[in-house]
């Protein structure tokens, strides 16, 4: 399966990452504003290394990454992924959006496109997202997208919620 699908939407275009990318990838992985619900902004040498670990893992592996790109303006608007943090683990969607861009429903056009990629192309069946209790707005986005809560999740840093969808193949019986 090959995981350097472009996906489109109605106003964004969803595509590997390439070189070209990375300043763009750590502006935004640095920015304290976008990464505030995500333990925080990155310094830009981490963002740096987890850029080059998106480039080493290609195209036709997983973690899946997208870079996001305003079809109209072509310029970059954000980052989407679904990764697993152990091979036994769920995998998980995520995206950061420039707050520039905040509140134009991008948030949901990403979420639902990844969503049926995962499902129809990638033939996932679990998916799961984490999300602060307080962010209502990525709330919004996941339930739109089909999430529904599971649990609510303690850690060391302070309580978050765990989102899931579970939907069976399109082709499984």
């Amino acid at each position: 399966m090959r995981a350097d699908i472009k996906l489109d939407t109605e106003r964004l275009i969803l595509r590997p990452y390439a070189e070209p990318d990375r300043e763009e990838f750590i502006a935004l992985n640095c920015d304290a504003q976008v990464r505030e619900h995500m333990d925080g902004p990155l310094d830009p040498d981490s963002a740096s290394s987890v850029f080059d670990r998106i480039l080493e893992a290609g195209p036709t592996t997983r973690p899946f990454s997208w870079a996001i790109r305003d079809k109209a303006r072509r310029e970059y608007v954000g980052h989407a992924f679904v990764s697993r943090e152990s091979q036994d683990a769920d995998p998980e969607l995520g995206f950061l959006f420039r707050s520039s861009v905040w509140g134009q429903g991008y948030g949901t056009e990403v979420a639902v496109s990844v969503v049926n990629f995962c499902v129809d192309v990638a033939g996932l069946t679990r998916l799961i997202a984490t999300v602060d209790i307080d962010h209502r707005p990525s709330i919004r986005v996941l339930e739109k997208a089909g999430f529904l809560f599971e649990r609510t999740v303690e850690d060391e840093n302070e309580p978050y919620h765990l989102y899931a969808l579970n939907r069976p193949h399109a082709d499984r019986r």
